[in-house]
């Protein structure tokens, strides 16, 4: 498929996405809730990341803060 698309096909070890899992599922991974994160990753690299991945907020998507210019009243 990834030949067709002309998407390259990964070439990661399964070895990969398996630990990636199973670290996800510890608690040492307690801190990536509400992210995003995509199973090749290699967890010793993205440890290495999180504190700026938390304090910059990164990885996540929605809807933060709120519409300065709505009335108070109107929240009923």
């Amino acid at each position: 498929m990834g030949a067709k698309s002309g998407l390259p096909v990964s070439r990661d070890e399964m070895s990969l996405p398996t630990g990636f899992a199973v670290w996800l599922a510890g608690p040492a991974a307690g801190w990536v809730g509400g992210k995003f994160f995509w199973a090749h990753w290699d967890v010793g690299e993205l440890e290495g990341m999180k504190d700026g991945i938390v304090e910059r907020g990164e990885l996540m998507w929605g809807v933060t803060g709120w519409p300065k210019d709505v009335e108070a009243e109107i929240l009923v």
